[in-house]
């Protein structure tokens, strides 16, 4: 049973966490006033401090092009911040057809077409070295630009163990040479061994990168920032 110490460290951090939470979501709000509508953060959905972080990264990239794996709230919130920052551009992919059809709903409910596109890719087979990994087909994807930004955010660890591992190994040769990737979900086993297999890629084919992780986020996050 847990001591009263102990519960009231429990108490404190969940507090601080919906502070935090709060205090992002209010920020996002404020930066985006003429957001006709913007999905819930809870559950499966992007956090808001996972969101402000992206807001920063379009503010402090400059991004032109960028690619998220996973759609949803975060293809709002992006969309708003390239249309408001730089006018670049996101492609924002999804395995789920039903899925896919909601943000293209909530795109177009925030006017966000010509900046946004949502693309349905429903998974395929993939073989790297010994392992065959379940991700995205993307043989009909037409990428505009290379890719300033990377955001990882699926698919989901349910598919298969390391998931979302392709993604550096499948896409490598789209990035830019200053390329940014952000991986969800961070705290978690899974994504922690995802990060240590993408740093062992890296070094190995001898890309110059900067990592960053930050536990205090409500899911963890990571950043691999390349270099050229």
């Amino acid at each position: 049973m847990m001591n009263q110490e102990d519960l009231e460290k429990v108490i404190d951090t969940k507090l601080n966490n919906y502070f935090t939470q709060f205090e992002a979501l209010q920020s996002i709000r404020g930066l985006f006033p003429e957001a006709v509508y913007l999905p819930p953060t809870r559950g499966w959905s992007g956090s808001p401090d996972f969101l402000l972080k992206l807001v920063e990264l379009v503010i402090t990239d400059t991004p032109k092009y960028i690619v998220e794996l996973g759609s949803g709230v975060s293809s709002v919130v992006l969309g708003l911040a390239l249309n408001k920052f730089n006018k670049g551009k996101l492609l924002s992919i999804d395995h789920e057809f039903d899925f896919a059809q909601k943000t293209k709903k909530l795109i177009e409910v925030n006017k966000l077409e010509e900046t946004v596109e949502v693309m349905y890719c429903p998974l395929t087979v993939y073989r790297y070295k010994e392992s065959i990994w379940n991700w995205y087909d993307l043989s009909n994807v037409n990428f505009e630009h290379e890719i300033d930004i990377l955001v990882v955010d699926g698919p989901p660890r349910k598919l298969q163990d390391k998931s979302r591992f392709p993604a550096l190994t499948i896409l490598m040769d789209k990035l830019s040479s200053e390329a940014t990737i952000v991986l969800d979900d961070a705290n978690r086993i899974n994504e922690q061994q995802v990060i240590k297999d993408w740093e062992f890629y890296l070094k190995e084919n001898d890309f110059k990168f900067e990592l960053c992780v930050y536990p205090e986020y409500e899911k963890g996050l990571a950043i691999i920032k390349l270099h050229s």
